[in-house]
């Protein structure tokens, strides 16, 4: 598996995005998010070969903070350990910080439990995390959130 800072072409951000946002877990993924992640050395793109199989992400949230995600593997790479090898280097990755991750994939919580985050209901986020939340919220987020409204329960998590 060799894992990127940077795409190794365009046409797998368009693929990326286009099979990231048809899924019901993440609420939106847009280019100029993936742009900035790039921008800011904050994701990384894992390949099998010359084949895009996965990225991972995190944000700075503030000096103690980071949220941990979006991070996918494509549909076609499920089941072989790859989601827990994109978890396992963003947490290393941000190593020293707080860690938030927030979920609606059953399989995601399992694996934010296996490295050490434990769940918290929305009441118990700390203060930076609601800002960083609200911060986030635009017409276009809540629209598409919207579209894919399910019985899905969203999850929280901390790594303190």
């Amino acid at each position: 598996m060799e894992v990127l800072e940077n795409p190794k072409s365009e046409l797998d951000l368009d693929m990326l995005l286009q099979e990231v946002n048809a899924s019901p877990f993440i609420g939106q993924l847009t280019m100029k998010e993936l742009d900035q992640f790039i921008a800011d050395r904050m994701i990384r793109f894992f390949y099998n070969a010359d084949k895009l199989v996965g990225f991972g992400a995190w944000e700075e949230i503030d000096s103690a903070w980071c949220e941990i995600g979006p991070f996918y593997n494509m549909q076609a790479y499920r089941g072989n350990g790859l989601g827990t090898q994109i978890v396992q280097l963003l947490v290393t990755l941000n190593t020293g910080k707080k860690m938030y991750a927030v979920t609606k994939n059953p399989i995601v919580s399992k694996l934010m439990l296996k490295f050490g985050f434990h769940k918290v209901g929305v009441l118990g986020l700390p203060w930076p995390i609601y800002r960083h939340l609200l911060a986030k919220v635009s017409v276009s987020r809540l629209l598409n959130l919207a579209r894919k409204i399910s019985s899905d329960p969203v999850s929280h998590y901390l790594k303190t």
